[in-house]
């Protein structure tokens, strides 16, 4: 991962949870409309998508979280140019980011517990409707301030070198959480 990638790659885990939800929505919505019942091997592969899903965005949340925004921290604290930018950013912004990934985090193993209530034939806890199409909203209002505010603000910040620097270090941090959830 290089410098400006590092954010070229958290918008394409952004994209690829978002398409991911979004998929579970309308399947979802195809049986909500009377189409029909979901099999319980329709569920199981839609469960194995979730998890997949839950996977990539463990990954995607060290990126940020281990890796991102510590680092760019420590640069602003530094004197990186531009530091009044990110001010506001960490004065309380990355922590409604790190909120944020503890919502979808949670609405995606709400899903998967849902699915798994399914296919055990249980009442469900929750509907997986509404469940799922909240995620989404979750990740579409996160996704689109992270990468139209954020991220560009981090990148006027931050120099070329140091980004380079930065997208080091997340790949040293976040290999291991990368083989830890496959």
């Amino acid at each position: 991962m290089s410098g400006e990638s590092v954010f070229e790659e958290l918008r394409k885990d952004h994209e690829v949870v978002l398409a991911g939800v979004r998929a579970v929505v309308e399947k979802v919505e195809r049986v909500e409309q009377g189409g029909p019942k979901p099999t319980p091997e329709a569920l199981a592969v839609c469960q194995k998508s979730v998890r997949a899903l839950r996977r990539a965005f463990t990954v995607h949340r060290c990126r940020e979280e281990v890796g991102l925004f510590p680092e760019v921290e420590q640069l602003v604290s530094q004197g990186a140019p531009s530091v009044d930018i990110l001010g506001s950013f960490f004065a309380g912004e990355a922590e409604d980011d790190i909120v944020a990934h503890v919502g979808i985090a949670e609405g995606l193993q709400q899903i998967d517990r849902v699915l798994e209530q399914l296919l055990r034939r249980d009442e469900p806890e929750s509907d997986l409707g509404e469940a799922a199409r909240g995620l989404a909203d979750l990740i579409t209002r996160h996704a689109a301030k992270e990468d139209t505010e954020i991220f560009p603000m981090m990148v006027r910040v931050v120099t070329r070198e140091q980004l380079a620097d930065v997208a080091e270090r997340i790949a040293e941090l976040c290999d291991m959480e990368t083989e830890r959830v496959k």
